[in-house]
């Protein structure tokens, strides 16, 4: 993806995030805003380490928000492009996310 594109589909991913924490994770929501809104972008190499990233989260209750691309301008509809994880625990989040390099 260009990196206009990356930026786009990794806002709708940290829209998506805050949107599901706020109605259903509110005090995970409430400290993330009180402490300084971290965001962190990560990079993966494929698909397959994203869902295994979900994965991970969805069996350790980590808030996740996958993004899937409408296929209008640079990727096929329905591929998974982005992956929010939180707002949770850190410790928590870099068990997952520990060995992954930054964006």
């Amino acid at each position: 993806m260009s990196q206009g594109k990356l930026a786009a589909q990794s806002a709708h991913a940290a829209i998506g995030a805050v949107e599901s924490a706020k109605s259903s994770n509110l005090q995970s929501y409430s400290f993330w805003k009180q402490t300084g809104e971290a965001v962190i972008c990560l990079r993966v190499n494929n698909d397959s380490d994203l869902e295994n990233i979900m994965t991970a989260a969805m069996i350790q209750s980590i808030p996740c928000f996958a993004v899937y691309d409408a296929g209008r301008t640079e990727v096929a509809s329905g591929t998974r492009t982005c992956l929010a994880l939180g707002p949770s625990n850190v410790s928590s989040i870099d068990i997952i996310t520990g060995n992954l390099k930054l964006l």
